[in-house]
């Protein structure tokens, strides 16, 4: 299911863009990074006490009226279904043009894991997991639709120009917007393990995207001859985007495209992952003071 990319004289020119030397040596590079993160950080303690905060968080949750957690469960059916849905459309025109490499992109993979985080908040041998993957992953959002907005737009198209450009709008609405409802769900337990483990984002997060970025994205990506995540060359639309800021980024043979995008993408992370917290502990002050001002209504 690869043949679909190795189709055309522009694809291997995008394939000899970056020399063989320049992907090991900026790999190594990174992995370098990734490597100085894991030990000086203690990011496997701290993954382990991730899980087990977010375990108190589940039995927690668990202990609430039945009627809330069944409404919730609801809503979150739902948001797991359209996510599916929007996956799912991707998966079809992936299929059709016959690139299902491409699949192991960032929207792809993060639509998703919301649907199976949400459909996880159901289960109580699971939820705690799920609680855990909805921190780690915000950094990890703004890559998804960076990537999504900057890939190229291969040809035969399944849909036409307005399905394919609405199938964008929807899926960065709904890779931006989801997080944050899984942030607020099962009683705010994502929210308090990422503040009883604050680096949990922003430390542990950009250590899981740089590692799968340039392990197995970079290496399916020379394997597959697909541009996933723009590993490969830069896409037309990057080009646009590069040109004001820098000709020779834009134009250049050397690597350091993919180098500047990844530096870009952690201070990204990181302002959405505050964000999305910060919004998320408003919500839950203002629901704290609604619920005692019912209580002392009641009584």
């Amino acid at each position: 299911m690869t043949a679909g990319l190795r189709a055309s004289r522009q694809t291997e020119d995008c394939l000899h863009h970056v020399d063989h030397k320049s992907n090991m040596a900026e790999s190594f590079f990174w992995m370098g990074v990734c490597a100085i993160l894991l030990l000086a950080f203690g990011l496997p303690e701290k993954m382990k006490l991730a899980v087990k905060t977010s375990r108190q968080a589940s039995l927690q949750y668990q202990q609430q009226g039945a009627a809330i957690v069944s409404r919730r469960r609801v809503l979150d059916v739902i948001v797991a279904g359209s996510c599916l849905v929007l996956a799912g459309c991707l998966v079809a025109e992936e299929w059709h043009r016959k690139t299902m490499a491409r699949l192991i992109q960032f929207p792809f993979c993060l639509l998703v894991t919301h649907a199976c985080v949400l459909l996880g908040h159901q289960l109580l041998s699971v939820r705690h997991y799920s609680i855990t993957a909805s921190v780690l992953l915000l950094p990890s959002v703004p890559t998804a639709v960076f990537s999504l907005l900057m890939s190229d737009s291969l040809q035969p198209q399944l849909f036409s120009p307005e399905q394919s450009r609405a199938l964008t709008s929807l899926s960065a609405l709904a890779l931006t917007a989801v997080p944050l409802y899984i942030v607020v769900g099962c009683d705010y337990a994502a929210l308090r393990v990422s503040a009883k483990i604050p680096m949990l984002s922003g430390v542990l997060g950009w250590w899981y995207a740089l590692q799968v970025r340039w392990t197995v994205v970079l290496g399916l990506a020379l394997f597959t001859h697909g541009n996933l995540e723009l590993m490969l060359c830069p896409t037309p639309a990057l080009r646009s985007l590069l040109a004001p800021i820098s000709a020779a980024l834009a134009s250049s043979s050397l690597p350091l495209y993919r180098s500047v995008i990844t530096l870009l993408m952690w201070p990204l992370g990181w302002f959405y992952t505050e964000a999305v917290v910060r919004t998320a502990t408003i919500h839950a002050k203002r629901r704290f003071r609604a619920s005692k001002i019912a209580k002392g209504e009641g009584k």
